[in-house]
């Protein structure tokens, strides 16, 4: 047992200890820091707007370019929450899901020093950190799809090796109590992937990817989410079911991990690992589902209020095909040209795109992944919004990580899609963090 209590601990040192993932954040988050600086010398700013009316910290000059271009617009939503606790039944403030403020409100009161900048520095900080530890969680998760097996060891592709019981494919390695001490070389062979590489770069820019280090709750989403899936794949069944229950408390996505996690079970017991009293991790998520709907009895008198007050929002439920359609017909009629607020082309461009990696990702990646990003991808088209169908689709499939997955492979196989793709990506994170920081509505 102790031993291999050390040897967990060891492998978790080298998961978490990533230079690639250090390196990918740090130089995303510095360009963006400095993007935003100058974002205000580029293009006119608009007067701050956004619905919560939220000025707790009234930043204005060089802490506005600093602080501040990282809260606009859902931002002041969780830093009014995580200030002053929800509003009552009809105010918008049920929309959003309570952990990350609730996360907020609790490093507020350790950063009580920094005076009305305590929210927002906690708020970037959880957003920031969890932001890497999920990098370097897809660096791992990646590498174990797509890395080459040792010398003279059988490897399956990740297709076959879905189906092969757990300690016969590279993905699931036999149970041994042997310590193996990862030497420094040893790490560094181990985190050598270009597909992983790849991925989360691509994940760091894209587009829309500046919503990891503003005061959103798509981090934090994003840790759980890859921390419960992979946890799964690894058989850690308690770390998978906690992620699972602590990610329906951060955003509605979390609904997606409940089926690929059922699916994961079913198939290594089915491969030979058997029931083992640890499927009670699985009630963990209805069980969090549960207690969301009773905080939501409680505070605003509804159990479903976290789901019906999108209404508040004008959104509501629409067949994904119709969303589509509605969003194809609105970039069609509408003329191509600026806009405030108009970011339909956008979004439908992010919609098809990713209709298309749900489709490729069951040609390279286990289904425990394929099953989240299809089922995240429905989610997220059938909750249309009356003036855009496809509002806010760009930030929404930024969770959907297996996808970055596939692109990585995809990027280590042939040099020019990585060089296109990059082009695109840092261009279009460019221009849309600036949007953002300007208080223009991206997503």
């Amino acid at each position: 047992m102790l031993i291999q209590m050390q040897t967990r601990i060891h492998n978790l040192q080298s998961t978490l200890a990533n230079p690639s993932a250090a390196r990918v954040w740090l130089a995303v988050r510095l360009a963006l820091g400095v993007i935003g600086v100058m974002a205000v010398l580029l293009i006119p700013a608009l007067q701050a707007g956004g619905t919560a009316v939220y000025s707790g910290a009234n930043l204005y000059g060089w802490a506005d370019r600093l602080l501040g271009v990282w809260t606009r617009w859902d931002g002041q939503w969780y830093l009014k929450i995580a200030d002053t606790g929800y509003g009552g039944p009809g105010t918008g403030s049920s929309a959003f899901y309570p952990l990350y403020p609730l996360l907020i409100k609790a490093l507020g009161i350790v950063l009580f020093p920094l005076g009305p900048y305590r929210y927002i520095v906690a708020a970037l900080l959880i957003s920031g950190v969890a932001f890497y530890f999920a990098l370097t969680l897809l660096h791992a998760a990646t590498r174990e799809v797509f890395a080459a097996p040792p010398q003279g060891e059988q490897r399956f592709t990740p297709t076959e090796a879905k189906e092969q019981p757990v300690g016969q494919s590279g993905i699931y390695p036999a149970p041994t109590d042997e310590l193996q001490i990862p030497t420094q070389n040893s790490k560094l062979k181990t985190q050598n992937s270009p597909e992983a590489d790849n991925a989360i770069l691509y994940l760091a820019v894209f587009p829309t990817a500046f919503f990891f280090f503003a005061a959103y709750s798509e981090a934090l989403f994003l840790l759980l989410a890859v921390g419960s899936l992979y946890a799964a794949r690894k058989s850690q069944w308690w770390v998978a079911g906690i992620s699972a229950a602590l990610a329906i408390l951060t955003r509605s996505f979390g609904l997606a991990l409940f089926i690929p996690l059922l699916y994961e079970y079913w198939r290594q017991a089915r491969a030979g690992r058997g029931w083992r009293r640890d499927l009670a991790a699985l009630a963990l998520p209805p069980l969090a589902l549960a207690g969301l709907a009773g905080f939501a009895y409680a505070r605003f008198g509804d159990p479903a209020a976290f789901l019906s007050s999108q209404g508040l929002w004008f959104r509501r439920f629409s067949l994904p095909w119709e969303s589509l359609w509605r969003g194809l017909s609105d970039v069609v009629n509408q003329p191509l040209q600026y806009a405030v607020e108009n970011m339909n082309l956008t979004n439908l461009a992010a919609a098809l795109l990713f209709i298309v990696f749900a489709i490729l990702v069951w040609r390279a990646l286990p289904a425990i992944y394929c099953l989240y990003v299809d089922i995240g991808l429905l989610l997220a088209l059938s909750s249309a919004a009356s003036a855009e169908p496809l509002l806010s689709v760009s930030r929404f499939v930024l969770v959907l990580f297996p996808a970055f997955m596939l692109l990585g492979l995809m990027g280590a196989k042939s040099r020019t899609f990585n060089l296109v793709w990059l082009l695109l990506s840092v261009m279009l994170l460019a221009l849309y963090f600036i949007r953002f920081a300007n208080w223009y509505w991206v997503a």
